[in-house]
C-alpha cells in the first residue's frame, strides 16, 4: 500500500471529494502488481489475467492510484445511511427501549439485606 500523506486514504489515491462522501481505496493487486485471488469464479470466468481484470472492472467501480496500483473505491455516506436502514435500526432500538428491566437479576444487594434481618 502506498500513503502520499494525511489527504489520501488508501492505496495513495488522490481524494477530490466534498465532506459528505468518504472514498475508501481497496487495493485489488499485490505489491508486485499481480491481481489478487477473486473467489466464486467460474471455469469460463477465470480465463488469464487479463480476463479477470476486464472481470473486476465490468463489477466494480475501479481505478489506478498515482502509483500505479488497480484499487476498487468504495464510496460510503458520512451523514446518513440509507431511510430503509435507519429505519431498521429504529425499529429495533424501539424493542429494546420497550423490554422492562428483569427484576428476578439484581447484583445481589437487596439478597444480602434481607439476610441481615
Amino acid at each position: 500500500m502506498e500513503n502520499d500523506g494525511y489527504g489520501n486514504r488508501g492505496a495513495g489515491a488522490n481524494l477530490n471529494t466534498d465532506d459528505d462522501v468518504t472514498i475508501t481505496f481497496l487495493p485489488l493487486v499485490d505489491s508486485e502488481r499481480k491481481l489478487l485471488h477473486v473467489h466464486f469464479l467460474s471455469a469460463q470466468e477465470l480465463g488469464n489475467e487479463e480476463q479477470r481484470e476486464r472481470l473486476l472492472r465490468e463489477w466494480l467501480d475501479c481505478c489506478v492510484t498515482e502509483g500505479g496500483a488497480l484499487v476498487a473505491m468504495q464510496k460510503s455516506s458520512r451523514r446518513r445511511g440509507h431511510p430503509l436502514v435507519t429505519q431498521m435500526v429504529d425499529k429495533w432500538l424501539d424493542r429494546y427501549r420497550q423490554i422492562r428491566p428483569c427484576t428476578s437479576l439484581s447484583d445481589g444487594e437487596e439478597d444480602e439485606d434481607d439476610e441481615d434481618e
